[in-house]
């Protein structure tokens, strides 16, 4: 009923992402301020579906992977985390088990033997509750209940997304009740060319790290950073994308513990497009695909595992986690 009377309100989304899935209603909705980014997003998986800014010639183009209608994404012929909020624990746990208060627990093993992104129902498979939406803002709302996907406690995490200008913004609060392990990401594949480029080679990068995790086979963290220095890792200075090998977490130069921060810089020369990512979060998750990039703010892979190295993501019940991450766009003449 809420989502059908703040629909009457707004402006919201075609037949095509229209549809009921256990029981809730999904759509979608555009957030646009005037200025020169438009942001579509659909409440299933609270996922950005297109993000439309224009290059140095004024021309618009969607410059995240997605698609034109809600049933690719229920049931993805390919990457199941295009556009994506993932969690309740994002990238991968080791052996889908961890441990909190000296209790196990196991989670699915959707990724050789790991967990990735929550599990095979992660945040990104549900339909979240809409709270709110305007021109230019939206929040959503989901209860990660105790016991899915192996996780303990009853997870109440809201998002709000707006657009101000030439930038999205997010900010995600999670409250529980019952310690549980809590890093929340999204999941944006950027092509500054447009979506329907075929390469993110030529790109130019620069990581605010001089340090990065090394992985083993399965890309688990091995337990301690490296610096950068000397491998192909060191992106300090902008330097082109010139090889699809990337699929590991930065060590952000944090100056603050919690402080929003630049995390990263894209820039594609040919129409002139730049990105930035700013964040409170201490890690960037980078990826390299074929035709995409994918720039994921958050807390370090396996942290639920190796605490003491990688901190503590252990959620108790008289504490909120929080989140802000801005997705900044300019062009270069």
């Amino acid at each position: 009923m809420l989502l059908a009377a703040l629909c009457g309100l707004v402006s919201c989304g075609n037949n095509k992402f229209r549809t009921e899935i256990d029981g809730k209603k999904t759509d979608i909705f555009t957030l646009y301020d005037g200025g020169p980014l438009t942001v579509e997003i659909t409440n299933f998986g609270a996922r950005v579906v297109s993000m439309t800014a224009p290059d140095r010639n004024g021309v618009q183009e969607n410059v995240v992977l997605g698609h034109d209608n809600i049933e690719d994404y229920i049931t993805p012929k390919g990457d199941r985390f295009y556009g994506a909020c993932v969690g309740p624990v994002a990238n991968r746990i080791g052996k889908a088990t961890f441990t909190v208060d000296g209790k196990e627990y196991h989670t699915p093993e959707n990724d050789n033997g790991n967990t990735l992104h929550g599990g095979f129902k992660g945040l990104d498979m549900v339909v979240w509750d809409v709270l709110s939406v305007s021109d230019n803002s939206l929040t959503l709302a989901y209860l990660h209940p105790d016991g899915q996907e192996g996780y303990p406690g009853n997870l109440k995490i809201k998002i709000t997304y707006t657009v101000k200008k030439n930038t999205l913004l997010i900010d995600y609060i999670a409250k529980t009740d019952a310690p549980t392990p809590v890093s929340i990401a999204y999941h944006p594949f950027f092509n500054l060319k447009g979506q329907d480029s075929d390469t993110i080679l030529g790109h130019v990068m620069q990581i605010f790290a001089d340090r990065y995790e090394p992985v083993d086979s399965l890309l688990i963290p091995l337990g301690h950073f490296s610096p950068v220095e000397g491998t192909p890792y060191d992106f300090r200075e902008p330097k082109v994308i010139d090889q699809l090998i990337y699929d590991n977490n930065w060590v952000i130069n944090k100056g603050t513990p919690s402080g929003t921060e630049i995390l990263c810089a894209v820039y594609e020369p040919e129409e002139g497009r730049r990105l930035e990512v700013w964040s409170d979060q201490p890690g960037l998750q980078v990826y390299s695909g074929k035709n995409a990039l994918v720039l994921e703010a958050q807390q370090h892979p396996d942290a639920v595992n190796n605490p003491e190295v990688f901190g503590d993501i252990v959620l108790r019940p008289n504490q909120a986690y929080t989140q802000h991450t801005e997705f900044r766009f300019s062009t270069v003449k």
